[in-house]
């Protein structure tokens, strides 16, 4: 009885139209145990695929595959995989072998999915190695192996489990000469010892070296040198099938042992960055169930600094009814100013772009605005911003028309040398000299929703004006009344929202329709009373929410993980892992994740209270304190489960492709 027969297989995949194109095409074939075969053709030719097919890593669309007599079309994916680690071992071309795992490692791969035991799998791993010459290589990583001693890990991977059959897919296409004699010589050896080997290949010298020759074209088969007569020869040798192979507790440790190789190098900072968002959210969780109250005070605090008493007003249209664009004047400041009841003060902004700014003998092209806070918080400039250096425009520099400026980090950088304080030295504007006050700090977080060269790109455009006072640069620059927003100053912040419904009635007034656009900080502070009122009513509810959200980006980066890990799993499912095996081992890569990280965060929170404690902060540990953990272990669990079962599903023959 023939070891592998085939009758009138076929396979065939739809192309982009719809139409069926063929792979394989009504393909029959015996091979016999033992056998050195050689199948050639040219590039596209159907090779490939059926290597595939022999192999259990695609399915024929049709026809008959008979494997030791047995029926091989329709098993199931788990049954091929099985069919695949008990019978098969495949060499291909570009090595598949795990770049972060050692020699030994990737050798004993097979060994683990079919149960063997670790003291039995490291002892047959490192005699395969001893027989393929690579006894000192066993600890060296496989990504740091020639091609040629990567081609021989490869050799033993595919006689762990026995490799009665070994498939190797032009297994010297990428190797040097020498690398790839030594190569072929012990597939020869191989099969002089009762393996049967099928090499594809579309070099005419390496086929002359097999006493049979297996020629395919446009998909059939067009020629076979038939095979040798030869004595007959013992079969390979293959370790005993194991019932419990593929166990959850091996699928576990196969996980984990997954986890340690991409630890080991350059999936570092792709499982710390997850593993930092676990032990983050844990960390906020229990700080939301310890700080309560204190949470409140600090974003009250937070938002009092940058300007509770001060509202913005713009334009809301571009046009108006006449179809002209339209801006505020400086007669809408003078209204807000005169007509609203609880304004302190008004301070127009007005914008001149492509000023020519020049120090010495540098000269640049940048944007001025004028504009003077009148907000009583300290050391600030308009729209709270810090101070690097220097003093910001104060009103008494606006009302005597002093000609004084406050740059912006990057407009700084420009203009002055490296280490140069620029604050009182001069610069000209249009000509005109204006002595530096100040230096505002580079402020980020003003731009979202792009990507990270774009965000700094206009971070750094929004960090290069040149800030004057209002009736200063008026008085010089302006050409027409209009100005481009308005800052209104309360006497009393608790009037904000009834003094921001003034200002919009007063456009109505003014113009016949809803023209001022009103923004203020009013609405984050509300939004901090509404967070206080969550905390006291379900604070543990709220440490859950973060969990879930932390866990949704730990979902995504095992998603995405699937994409860049494909070959890996090709790989593994090639070797016998089945889609439970596979699964598992997301699973518990995603659990170690969220173990790692609910751990740390917890272990943070508790080495934080004595500081938070010190700084004033709610002493206590809650009764609920343990709860962030839980959820975390927990959602990692659940949110484990879709990336496994994708992992899990991938077709073989696609993951090994990339």
């Amino acid at each position: 009885m023939a070891l592998i027969r085939l009758h009138a297989l076929n396979r065939w995949f739809q192309g982009k139209e719809g139409e069926r194109v063929r792979a394989i095409h009504d393909v029959s074939l015996c091979i016999e145990e033992g056998e050195f075969i050689c199948i050639t053709g040219p590039s596209g030719s159907g090779k490939s695929t059926l290597l595939n097919l022999l192999g259990g890593l695609d399915s024929a669309s049709s026809g008959s595959y008979r494997l030791e007599g047995r029926e091989i079309c329709g098993l199931s994916s788990d049954a091929l995989a099985i069919l695949r680690r008990r019978t098969f071992g495949f060499v291909f071309q570009s090595f598949n072998l795990l770049g972060e795992a050692t020699a030994l490692e990737n050798v004993e791969m097979p060994g683990r999915y079919a149960g063997l035991e670790r003291s039995t799998r490291k002892k047959r791993a490192g005699a395969l190695l001893d027989y393929m010459g690579l006894e000192e290589h066993a600890q060296r990583l496989a990504a740091d192996l020639s091609g040629g001693e990567q081609q021989r890990v490869a050799i033993a991977r595919a006689l762990m489990n026995g490799g009665k059959v070994i498939l190797a897919d032009e297994p010297t296409q990428a190797l040097d000469g020498e690398s790839a004699a030594l190569v072929l010589d012990v597939l020869e050896r191989l099969s002089e010892k009762g393996h049967t080997v099928v090499l594809a290949t579309h070099s005419g010298a390496i086929a002359s070296r097999s006493p049979r020759c297996i020629e395919l074209r446009n998909a059939r088969i067009v020629s076979d040198s038939g095979r040798e007569v030869a004595p007959a020869r013992k079969g390979a040798a293959r370790p005993p099938d194991h019932p419990t192979a593929g166990g959850v507790s091996a699928a576990i440790r196969q996980g984990l042992q997954s986890l340690l190789i991409r630890i080991r190098r350059h999936g570092r900072l792709g499982l710390i960055l997850p593993t930092a968002g676990v032990a983050l959210a844990v960390w906020l969780g229990c700080l939301a169930l310890l700080l309560g109250e204190g949470i409140y005070a600090r974003v009250v605090q937070s938002v009092n600094q940058v300007g509770m008493e001060t509202i913005t007003v713009m334009r809301t249209g571009q046009s108006g009814r006449d179809g002209r664009f339209k801006w505020l004047t400086r007669d809408d400041a003078i209204a807000l100013e005169e007509e609203i009841v609880g304004v302190r003060a008004v301070s127009p902004a007005k914008f001149w772009p492509d000023m020519e700014i020049r120090h010495g003998d540098v000269s640049l092209s940048l944007n001025v605005v004028g504009v003077v806070d009148r907000g009583t918080r300290q050391g600030r400039g308009d729209a709270g911003y810090r101070m690097a250096a220097g003093k910001p425009i104060t009103p008494h520099d606006d009302e005597s028309l002093e000609r004084v400026a406050v740059l912006d980090t990057v407009a700084q950088e420009q203009l002055f040398p490296s280490g140069t304080n620029p604050v009182g030295r001069e610069i000209r504007i249009n000509g005109v000299p204006f002595r530096v006050k100040g230096v505002y700090e580079y402020r980020r977080g003003l731009i979202g929703g792009l990507s990270e060269d774009e965000i700094r790109e206009r971070q750094d455009f929004l960090n290069s004006l040149v800030h004057l006072p209002f009736r200063t640069a008026y008085n010089l620059f302006a050409q027409d009344d209009r100005v481009y927003w308005i800052y209104v100053f309360l006497e009393d912040p608790d009037q904000l929202y009834e003094v921001g419904t003034a200002i919009r009635n007063l456009g109505i007034r003014r113009y016949g329709e809803e023209v001022y656009f009103v923004e203020h900080w009013g609405e984050t502070h509300q939004q901090a009373l509404r967070q206080r009122e969550l905390m006291r009513m379900g604070l543990g509810f709220l440490a859950g929410i973060v969990m879930l959200v932390v866990n949704f980006s730990v979902m995504a980066m095992m998603l995405n993980s699937i994409r860049t890990r494909r070959g890996e799993i090709g790989i593994r499912m090639a070797v016998g892992a089945r889609q439970r095996d596979i699964s598992w081992q997301f699973m518990t890569e995603s659990i170690a994740i969220s173990v790692a990280g609910a751990t740390a965060g917890y272990l943070l929170v508790l080495v934080c209270i004595p500081l938070l404690n010190s700084l004033g902060y709610p002493s206590g540990v809650p009764t609920l304190i343990w709860a962030p953990l839980v959820i975390a272990l927990f959602s990692g669990l659940v949110f484990s489960i879709v990336p496994a079962r994708r992992a899990a599903r991938l077709d073989p023959v696609v993951a090994l492709a990339g």
